[in-house]
């Protein structure tokens, strides 16, 4: 049985994030759950906004949590948990900057599209074809890899321009930059969040796909870790592979 994460990717100086958990009183039972993947219990006396847990305090969290160099990744069964452990905890903590990561996902939605549209147009016989780039133009390579890898499976966006009627759209499917409703609303709409499929071949070489993560605007994931450990092993380092890519192609800053 999978669990649902979600939490954030925050940026802070290296020494301070490595020195700032062991001090933080209400985090407690560290476990290395998976390769550099720390589990946390996470024991407050308060009630969580927006999470009702019954009974009395201290109230108890899971949290796992990863760092690497200026880079913290810290993800609950709810995103609300991340956010108080953030701003309740760790920022209190730190003498220096925190702050949530800027994800580019209207750019990251239009990039994909982009390329998608010429991939469909591209003549085989050509020879070297220039496809458009990400927004760090150095990795083109990368980026062709990446969408040989990935697909657009989720979209949801704010609209302003129906004079407030329609605020907010969403769109899910296995291969939306194929949809044609999906690209024609493109110019009236903004993404804040978005999905990312991973192409895979299900026992008898079948093209299939899965949804890998999740991604919002300030620094927001969420992904399913599978029930078995060999599972749950493989998600966290793809769910790392891709944020790499992602920082590598110039969409996470």
């Amino acid at each position: 049985m999978s669990e649902k994460l979600s939490g954030f990717l925050v940026w802070s100086e290296p020494s301070a994030l490595r020195s700032a958990l062991p001090r933080l009183a209400r985090l407690s039972n560290e476990v290395e759950a998976l390769d550099g993947w720390h589990k946390y219990v996470y024991l407050v006396e308060e009630q969580i906004p927006g999470i009702e847990i019954p009974g009395a305090p201290p109230f108890r969290h899971q949290l796992y949590i990863k760092w690497g160099g200026d880079r913290l990744i810290v993800l609950s069964n709810h995103y609300r948990v991340c956010d108080h452990f953030i701003d309740q905890d760790l920022r209190p903590t730190l003498a220096t900057f925190l702050r949530k990561a800027d994800i580019a996902v209207h750019e990251l939605v239009l990039a994909m599209i982009q390329f998608r549209t010429f991939a469909d147009q591209f003549q085989p016989e050509a020879e070297n074809p220039s496809f458009p780039s990400p927004p760090n133009a150095a990795a083109a390579a990368d980026w062709k890899d990446f969408n040989n890898l990935h697909t657009l499976g989720y979209g949801s966006a704010r609209t302003d321009a129906f004079g407030g009627n329609l605020q907010r759209i969403e769109f899910e499917g296995n291969d939306l930059a194929g949809v044609s409703l999906f690209t024609t609303a493109l110019p009236l709409i903004r993404f804040r969040n978005c999905g990312l499929r991973r192409k895979a071949l299900v026992d008898k070489g079948f093209p299939s796909n899965y949804e890998l993560l999740r991604l919002g605007k300030t620094g927001f994931l969420s992904f399913s870790l599978p029930g078995p450990l060999r599972g749950q092993r493989d998600r966290f380092r793809e769910i790392e592979a891709l944020l790499r890519n992602l920082n590598k192609l110039g969409f996470i800053k």
